[in-house]
């Protein structure tokens, strides 16, 4: 009894050293926002592990990190400035997160869609701090830790117990299924790509390059399409700035098909590249046929939360499969013309960003990470409600491009806005500083 008391006692003392820690570092203007999303990120990529050990800490551990990060954006003295974008995709959800009101179990359903806000916000938060191109590429380095310990984590457990990790011919570890090993690689794999294209630290790049075609060999094993399509639209996006370096280029191709290589050779009866194969959506059936059912039975309003059983003592968010399925079962046609209404004020403010950034001829790629990062969520949300559901990686990756997208005018203009210094010739000693406006 004495060491459960010391242990707590000790827990709240580092808890309370670590919030101080937090006023200092911010009164410092430190980065923490960064340090606090990566790990935000690191403990919701294990929040599904059912065999790892106190595996109920890191749930709660990740929506903590959440609000955290929402409290240090509200000490922090930058200006957070929420443009169209940000509005657009929260006044779109808006009806979706009231939907409750006319559920069954509004009390849990409403701390369900409370975590799902938490996070976006949490998302648009880092987006919304990163003013300049520079501040963005300091983000995405420390975002790469969290990338660098699951890759370590992954590799660790396939070498010590491969036929454990391999038993169904697909990626499994930790109690954590193939499909949320692929959701978590994608987004990470789509990190690593933009810091080992675009970023100028050459250690980093490095880093981010193996980094990445770890986690795209993951993406590969686990015999996730949805991952995978979802890595690959992401990196495609990231890859249109960098076809005339063939270099770079090459690199990724050469990764690419070293993964191939690997699993075809190396993998000995493997499910994951014959289910790659074969396009179909056979398994998302039942939840696609039941959410069709839930929505022909109140389709104005929808149900407002759609729930099953009973898990840790409450009721628990049942999953359609699809965000778009799962906004019209629960919010019915209302909640859905206003996220498609949202949504449509996104994709045409990234379609104007991308061609001004392109006619600027400008250095910024931001607005190629937020349209990968947004692209590759959105399409993963085909088959997956994970998107706008809880406290995934994804739904912050959500938050994150869509407050980048209004950021991309800002960092064009800082890089545009640059002293060059000039030396008249008629005035050897003397020396003029001027400024391009943006």
């Amino acid at each position: 009894m004495m060491d459960v008391d010391q242990t707590r006692i000790l827990l709240v003392l580092a808890v309370v050293l670590g919030h101080v820690a937090i006023v200092v570092l911010v009164a410092f203007k430190f980065n923490l926002l960064a340090m606090l999303s990566a790990g935000f990120l690191l403990l919701a990529a294990f929040s599904t592990a059912k065999e790892m050990t106190g595996v109920e800490d890191i749930k709660w551990g990740r929506v903590y990190f959440s609000l955290l990060i929402l409290v240090t954006a509200a000490l922090m003295r930058h200006p957070f400035r929420f443009g169209p974008s940000s509005v657009a995709l929260m006044l779109g959800l808006s009806f979706y997160m009231i939907a409750p009101a006319w559920s069954g179990e509004p009390v849990q359903a409403y701390y369900f869609r409370a975590m799902s806000v938490v996070t976006l916000l949490a998302g648009m938060m880092l987006g919304a701090g990163c003013r300049s191109r520079q501040e963005l590429h300091a983000c995405m380095r420390l975002l790469l830790v969290p990338a660098v310990v699951i890759c370590f984590v992954l590799l660790q457990a396939i070498a010590r117990e491969p036929s454990k990790v391999f038993h169904l011919g697909r990626l499994e570890a930790f109690g954590i299924n193939s499909n949320r090993i692929g959701q978590v690689a994608a987004p990470f794999l789509i990190i690593c790509a933009y810091v080992a294209l675009h970023d100028w630290v050459k250690i980093s790049r490095i880093i981010a390059y193996f980094a990445g075609t770890f986690l795209a060999l993951v993406n590969i094993l686990t015999g996730s399409r949805g991952g995978v399509g979802e890595a690959a639209i992401g990196c495609f996006f990231l890859l249109i700035p960098v076809v005339r370096r063939p270099l770079q280029v090459g690199l990724v191709l050469i990764a690419l098909f070293a993964s191939f290589y690997l699993i075809s050779n190396l993998v000995e009866e493997s499910k994951a590249t014959e289910r790659l194969a074969r396009v179909d959506f056979e398994s998302r059936r039942e939840p696609w046929g039941e959410a069709q059912a839930l929505i022909q039975e109140k389709p104005m309003f929808g149900h407002g939360w759609i729930y099953q059983g009973s898990r840790r003592q409450s009721s628990t968010a049942k999953n359609m499969h699809s965000i778009y399925l799962q906004i019209l079962a629960e919010s019915g046609f209302v909640g859905f013309a206003c996220f498609g209404a949202g949504m449509l004020v996104i994709m045409a403010r990234s379609i104007n960003l991308y061609v001004f950034t392109v006619r600027r001829g400008a250095a910024s790629r931001t607005i190629y990470l937020a349209l990968g990062l947004c692209g590759a969520v959105c399409a993963w949300g085909v088959v997956d409600s994970g998107t706008i559901w809880g406290s995934t990686p994804n739904c912050f990756m959500l938050g994150l491009s869509v407050a980048l997208f209004d950021r991309v005018v800002d960092h064009i203009h800082a890089d545009s806005a640059t002293l060059s210094v000039t030396v008249p010739d008629a005035s050897p000693g003397q020396v003029q500083l001027t400024a391009s406006p943006g």
